[in-house]
Formats: C-alpha cells, structure tokens, sequence
C-alpha cells in the first residue's frame, strides 16, 4: 500500500473538501484526525481525564466532539435553507456561521452524526484505503492489528 494512501493530501486535510450530503446540499469539512482538530479534541480530552480521574463520561466524549465539530471541522456549507421569518411561504438561505452550524449540529444527531463520520474518512481528502492489501492483510477497511507474536 502505498503511503500517500494513507496519509491523503494534506492540503485537502487542513483546507477542506466539500462533501455531499444530500443532492444540492454539501459541508466544506476538514479531516478530523488531523492538525487543529485533533489538537483540540486531544487537550480537551486530556482535561476530562484529569478532571474525572481518567473515567471521562460519555456525555462529555461527545460534547466535546460536538465543539470540535463545530470550531475546527465545518468550515462551511451549500444548500441549506430555512422558512422565511417574515413569510412562511418562502425559503431563505440558512448561511453557515458558528452560530448556524452549532444550531445545526446540536439540532440533528443524524447531521452530526454524518459529519462526524465523513470527517474522518481519509478517502474523503485523498487518500485511499487499498481493498486488496486489506483483503491480504485479513483486516476489514485497512483496520490496525496488533503484530503476531513470535513464538520460540
């Protein structure tokens, strides 16, 4: 397999990839696992631990995606409209701010859910899972597996 499968383009990484929801609906996302994301979620998690001994709750797990989510992963969207507060017979753009996307992604877990999902797919910032190679190495989707032990 090769490397830059594996690590995707870095560009596509840090400045985002627009990804499809829905026909006529995208997310400008960048890839989770890497940079200002990660940091973040990594600090934050580490003040959970401290905080709760080492047993982080749930709810706080996901809290914390969900800002990270919010602050560092979705950099923008197309398509997305609301009912017009002046007249309920017509839609308007429902633009991406922080405040929007906060509405949007603590609103819908199916949203959230998504963008949590295509977020960290590296194939959805160049790279690429080799199916063959997984198929050869005995791991579903390119999963880690520890090393066999060697036995003397």
């Amino acid at each position: 397999m090769k490397i830059e499968n594996v690590i995707g383009n870095e560009s596509a990484q840090e400045g985002g990839e627009w990804i499809e929801y829905k026909p006529g609906v995208e997310f400008l996302l960048v890839h989770s696992s890497k940079g200002k994301p990660r940091d973040f979620f990594q600090k934050g998690l580490s003040k959970l631990r401290r905080k709760h001994r080492g047993d982080v709750p749930f709810d706080k797990q996901q809290l914390l995606t969900l800002e990270m989510l919010i602050l560092f992963v979705v950099k923008g969207w197309k398509g997305w409209t609301q009912t017009d507060p002046n007249d309920d017979t017509k839609e308007i753009e429902f633009p991406w701010s922080l405040a929007n996307c906060r509405k949007l992604l603590t609103d819908s877990t199916v949203i959230r859910d998504f963008v949590a999902e295509e977020s960290g797919d590296i194939e959805n910032f160049g790279g690429k899972l080799d199916d063959d190679a997984d198929a050869k190495e005995g791991t579903p989707n390119g999963a880690m597996k520890s090393r066999p032990s060697v036995e003397s």
